[in-house]
């Protein structure tokens, strides 16, 4: 059994590796070792933030705040994770096939369990195992903390996996049972994102505060979360009814989860079916058809909407909260040593970079070619010409964000009582950088497409194109606030930022705009 197992969980790494694959291994290997740069700069950036925090905190004489925060970050992360896999309730579509044959059932079962371990954990370890290892270090603790710290490492991944299976579980009879539910479901698992989020940004406001307390008054902060309390407290002094509580809240609910899971695998999946027999014509143009056909699957897939939508969500209720907290609100929670060196520039080249961060976190298109599947060819069939069925594709992206970073951008430089120009400057740069997010996503698309899916999350979450498209069109961003922070900042200030960021960001547009109508329309053309 034990052999099979580790087979089948060995299957599941390979063919997640083998769905990044592209046509031409030149291209994977370069886009595989650009991602592998990537995440160890990540695991390097977690490291090194876990030794400063640590460090911050013991010498302000707390840190077992650094536990804290460590608990409460690598939760932020794996909830997050749970709540993009639940928004999608997880079937397998290999069940029949594999239950076929001769390998018991339970096998089958765990080696899935195990494999999405492998893919969840590893974020979740180095945020969390990293503050571990530097509070052993740093604070002289002793060796049955760092024991305790790292059990715990391996068992906060159990949480994104139970959330996954046990709203995936909710979302499925809703599904079956309503008209509509992924998108009602989807909103749902939204909001509670966003309200975990927003409480997660009051704990880090209290933190941002510990230098105005005293010893006694920081460590309580600890106690105010009784979950989080009995986590850390897992690991600082490994009392018993903190331990008890901890594996309670980590076992019970992933024990359940799995159950469910087990159960439903190799079931059929229904959706809701209308009995609304009669048909609906209407004459439109080519341009608007395609259109209507793109928002109506985008709709239909809640993991495209949860995965794509969260970030225009996410921006509009961080406008409300900066409308109503308002800025000086907001600065407080910043160190003294930061407020001293923020001028109105910094400051607005700061939000600048928000904005610019969800627009680089909406892309669409990333995967909207991938999407059509099997059924490319009817697609193609049709007397459609290829430049209105990239209009469509990239015409999703440009409305689901364009809109809510002007009306963002506009309420906050109002809010700010920014200049006109700087008003104007800073509404211009992130809806430029979301025409090339939409138009880079459609490139990484054509070049990385993926036809063989069996589930849409391989293709939204999973793929080559979605993974490339994020790296570049970030990398891309990043350009001008570098060039503002080392070159422009003393010169020009931030109306200089914008100035290099419309020219850097309209340079790439058009570029990209360019390829797809040339090099791009060939690429399609050649899909099959």
């Amino acid at each position: 059994m034990m052999s099979n197992f580790f087979i089948l969980v060995k299957n599941n790494c390979l063919v997640f590796i083998g769905s990044l694959k592209g046509r031409k291994s030149g291209k994977t290997i370069t886009a595989a070792a650009i991602m592998g740069l990537v995440f160890l700069m990540i695991g390097f950036s977690f490291v090194t933030s876990a030794v400063g925090q640590t460090s911050a905190l013991n010498d302000a004489g707390v840190p077992e705040l650094s536990i804290y925060m460590g608990v409460t970050n690598a939760l932020t992360l794996g909830i997050l994770f749970g709540l993009m896999r639940s928004a999608n309730a997880p079937v397998s579509r290999d069940a029949e096939l594999l239950l076929s044959m001769p390998l018991r059932r339970v096998t089958i079962v765990c080696s899935k369990i195990v494999s999405q371990y492998v893919f969840d954990a590893p974020l979740m370890i180095a945020i969390f195992g990293s503050t571990v290892v530097a509070y052993y270090v740093i604070a002289n603790a002793d060796p049955g903390l760092l024991l305790r710290g790292l059990i715990l490492t391996l068992l906060l991944p159990m949480i994104p996996i139970a959330l996954s299976y046990l709203l995936g579980a909710v979302v499925a009879v809703l599904q079956r049972k309503f008209k509509m539910t992924g998108i009602v479901t989807t909103a749902m698992l939204m909001v509670l994102l966003m309200g975990y989020m927003f409480m997660n940004f009051r704990s880090s406001s209290i933190l941002a505060s510990i230098e105005g307390l005293g010893k006694s008054d920081a460590l309580g902060i600890i106690e105010k979360f009784a979950p989080l309390s009995w986590l850390t407290h897992f690991v600082l002094d490994g009392s018993l009814v903190p331990v008890i509580c901890s594996l309670s809240i980590l076992v019970l609910p992933f024990a359940a989860g799995v159950l469910l899971f087990s159960v439903n695998f190799g079931k059929q999946r229904d959706t809701y079916k209308s009995g609304k027999k009669s048909l609906l014509f209407a004459s439109r143009s080519p341009r608007a058809a395609l259109l209507d056909k793109e928002v109506k699957r985008y709709l239909a897939c809640s993991i495209y909407v949860f995965n794509t939508a969260f970030g225009p969500m996410l921006l509009l209720v961080g406008t409300v909260v900066f409308l109503v907290m308002g800025p000086d609100a907001i600065l407080r929670n910043f160190p003294p040593e930061v407020l001293a060196v923020l001028t109105n520039d910094l400051i607005y080249a700061l939000l600048t970079g928000i904005l610019c961060f969800f627009a680089v976190m909406t892309a669409t298109t990333a995967s909207s070619i991938s999407l059509e599947g099997k059924q490319l060819w009817i697609l193609k069939a049709h007397p459609i010409r290829t430049a209105d069925i990239f209009w469509a594709k990239y015409m999703l992206n440009i409305l689901l964000i364009v809109p809510v970073s002007v009306l963002a951008t506009i309420l906050i430089g109002i809010r700010m009582r920014m200049s006109l120009p700087a008003i104007i400057g800073m509404t211009a740069v992130p809806v430029i950088l979301s025409l090339y997010t939409a138009f880079m996503g459609l490139i990484m698309n054509l070049l990385f497409p993926r036809f063989d899916w069996t589930s849409e999350t391989a293709v939204v979450k999973q793929s080559m194109s979605v993974m490339m498209s994020l790296l570049v069109c970030t990398g891309s961003a990043v350009i001008p606030f570098v060039v503002f922070y080392t070159v422009l900042r003393q010169s020009f200030g931030f109306l200089g930022l914008c100035a290099v960021s419309i020219i850097i960001f309209g340079l790439l547009t058009a570029g990209s705009f360019l390829f797809l109508k040339t090099k791009g329309k060939r690429i399609f053309e050649s899909l099959y």
